[in-house]
């Protein structure tokens, strides 16, 4: 569960070495020492950077939830979203005004995406027929990505200026084995924001091992089955 930084200077993950998850920061370079950004009775996950000072996690004690981790001193969080729909992978659009993540508020995960930091002021359904693991594109791009309920990535134009308006979805491929499209808290999927690449996950098949038998003693039993000569 590895987010840049906004600046892209540091890298913010989750670790559970000390029994429960816990969001962690380090220089992306290594340069400095691993450094825990909060902890308290809860489980915390990293989902997205708004700015240098402010993170969006997930709180797993309430399953679910989506928090804002502020970095300043003294670090504290401020929940979002909470209710009883699980709230998922949540990402922060370029210009900081909206936020998409995936919502089972329907029975089934869909891609939703919410005026920030009101999120009560807008929510429109962005995928159709079941989506999760949304991500937006570069600045310019004007699209929205997600993964369709089989895999498949989808593209939904969505303009966010000067407010919300969503467009047209499309396939951009199907899954060829891109990983699962599964609503777990994580991305199998990435988007390059200079040139718009994707990075997949790649299922393998791996054939399976032959067996290697190791016979001991072997000369004492060949000389026993064979005549003296």
């Amino acid at each position: 569960m590895a987010v840049w930084s906004a600046d892209a200077r540091r890298l913010f993950f989750a670790s559970d070495v000390e029994g429960r998850f816990k969001a962690y920061g380090r220089a992306a370079d290594g340069s400095s020492p691993v450094e825990l950004e909060f902890e308290d009775d809860g489980s915390y996950m990293p989902f997205s950077p708004i700015n240098d000072e402010r993170l969006l996690v997930r709180i797993r004690k309430a399953d679910g939830d989506v928090a804002i981790l502020h970095l300043g001193q003294p670090h504290r969080i401020e929940p979002l979203l909470a209710g009883p729909a699980q709230e998922l992978n949540a990402q922060v659009s370029p210009d900081g005004r909206w936020i998409a993540c995936q919502s089972d508020e329907s029975g089934q995960f869909d891609v939703y995406v919410r005026s920030f930091p009101d999120v009560g002021r807008r929510r429109e359904i962005v995928s159709q027929g079941g989506g999760v693991q949304p991500l937006w594109g570069p600045a310019d791009s004007g699209e929205l990505y997600y993964r369709s309920l089989d895999g498949a990535v989808m593209a939904a134009a969505v303009r966010t200026a000067p407010d919300l308006e969503i467009g047209a979805r499309r396939e951009l491929f199907p899954n060829q084995g891109y990983g699962p499209a599964s609503p777990a808290t994580v991305w199998f999927y990435a988007v390059s924001p200079v040139d718009g690449r994707f990075l997949m996950t790649k299922e393998t098949t791996r054939a399976r091992a032959s067996p290697i038998r190791v016979v001991v003693d072997w000369l004492e039993e060949l000389n026993a089955l064979l005549p003296v000569l």
